[in-house]
């Protein structure tokens, strides 16, 4: 089977492995506070998610490069759902933090497997990485916007039981896989020692420009934290019935395509980042600020314009500078360090949020963010003008 086949494939099966893991999202928080969790111990829950990160990422981009992709995918969809098995079971919050944690080793092993494959395909050719990563992009962010609006609809009818479906959609993706995607063990010659990866590694954090950009991805799990773990806390807050959780989901999946549909049509500039960061912090800060409900949803929807292209610019600049050898270990290095900012993100936001008003909180989140991101970008352009 040729590899473009192999790609549609791919994305056929992520398409559905992504619908199946984000069925219970636009209701997680709902699901959780039902289980008699605090926000602060929800929060506690989630870090686990990024402990495993913290633990597997490089481990796993080992892996993908010295083993196989597509083994390493596969075995990621194996603990997502065993990580779903145990919600439906369970509401202990030891359990339900052992949960996140296998969500998260599964989580770890998608980073830099299947998707770095098909980068290495396309390496040579940087409209090639781009057009795989917008196809990507679309796949994920449709399967999103499907799995949010009908894991919403369909909650008030099975409730948790919306855990069994998504079993379902990995055990087909799995299957999938196996059938279409071959097994290519990396040659031997062609292998890369565990010694030799930690030396690219240094290498790689050597390079001033690859640091900086580390340090901006990293930065930029502050306000994805804030974003994505508590758009439910603010909407409750601002007394937004939970019923249109399923809705407001599906409208910010729909603002993710038009952002991925603004990254395929024009070059987003570098010189733009710093209008992009404070223009993601202004809106979002606005959006917690001001009272009306149907501003508080519309300020969230511009948001994701700025917030999305921001990522994505950011993500090719990354794949571009790194090469074809060791590519799943250098990504997988990436989501290390942003997954320590993402852990550290929660913890700080449940310590504080137990004794000060959680859009105090958040609000103070978001100014660090914007902070450290700019003090990047003003040294990255120091540097570039030294050069």
């Amino acid at each position: 089977m040729s590899i473009k086949y192999q790609k549609t494939f791919f994305l056929f099966a992520n398409f559905l492995y992504n619908l199946s893991r984000v069925l219970p999202h636009a209701i997680l928080s709902i699901i959780l506070l039902s289980k008699g969790f605090s926000i602060g111990q929800i929060s506690i829950i989630q870090s686990f998610f990024m402990i495993a990160g913290i633990l597997l990422e490089i481990p796993s981009g080992i892996l993908s490069d010295i083993i196989s992709e597509k083994y390493i995918y596969q075995i990621s969809l194996v603990f997502i759902t065993a990580s779903y098995m145990i919600v439906i079971v369970s509401s202990s919050f030891w359990l339900m933090c052992f949960s996140w944690f296998l969500y998260g080793v599964s989580s770890a092993g998608m980073t830099g497997s299947l998707d770095s494959y098909f980068i290495k395909d396309a390496l040579d050719n940087d409209q090639g990485i781009k057009k795989f990563n917008i196809q990507n992009n679309y796949s994920l962010l449709l399967s999103s916007l499907l799995g949010g609006g009908i894991g919403a609809s369909i909650y008030g009818l099975i409730h948790i039981n919306i855990y069994i479906l998504s079993i379902l959609g990995f055990i087909i993706s799995f299957v999938l896989i196996q059938v279409t995607i071959p097994f290519k063990r990396v040659e031997k010659i062609k292998r890369i020692s565990v010694k030799e990866l930690f030396e690219n590694i240094r290498g790689l954090l050597k390079d001033e420009k690859t640091k900086n950009l580390v340090i901006l991805i990293s930065s930029y799990q502050i306000i994805a934290q804030v974003f994505f773990q508590y758009w439910q806390f603010i909407l409750i807050q601002k007394d937004i019935s939970a019923k249109y959780f399923g809705l407001v989901y599906v409208l910010f999946q729909f603002t993710a395509l038009i952002s991925n549909w603004f990254f395929s049509v024009i070059n987003v500039s570098k010189r733009n980042y710093i209008f992009s960061i404070i223009l993601i912090s202004v809106l979002f800060i606005s959006g917690l600020l001001v009272t009306n409900s149907y501003l508080v949803i519309l300020l969230l929807l511009i948001f994701e314009l700025p917030f999305n292209l921001y990522i994505s610019q950011l993500n090719m600049e990354l794949q571009n500078t790194v090469g074809s050898e060791g590519l799943s270990t250098s990504i997988s290095v990436m989501e290390f360090t942003s997954t320590i900012v993402a852990t550290s993100t929660l913890w700080l936001i449940a310590i504080l949020v137990s004794k000060n008003n959680l859009f105090l909180v958040l609000g103070s989140v978001v100014i660090i963010f914007l902070v450290v991101s700019l003090i990047v970008i003003f040294n990255r352009k120091k540097i570039k003008d030294i050069n």
